[in-house]
């Protein structure tokens, strides 16, 4: 999972502040999923999947590294 989520927000030319904004989640726990300390949990996922315009199970295939 490490580097998907900064992949997928830097594709998307969002900064981490962004991100932040636009989905609600805490700064803090934002910076441990793209760093791969701790995974999202099914909020974030639905949240961030909305943002980036898939489905939760796409994001959810990504993190795992099971994208097509």
């Amino acid at each position: 999972m490490v580097g998907k989520l900064s992949e997928l927000r830097i594709s998307h030319e969002y900064t981490q502040e962004q991100i932040v904004d636009l989905t609600g989640i805490p700064y803090n726990t934002y910076r441990r999923y793209e760093y791969g300390d701790t995974f999202p949990k099914r909020d974030a996922i639905i949240a961030l999947a909305k943002l980036y315009g898939m489905t939760p199970g796409e994001l959810f295939n990504i993190l795992i590294g099971w994208e097509e």
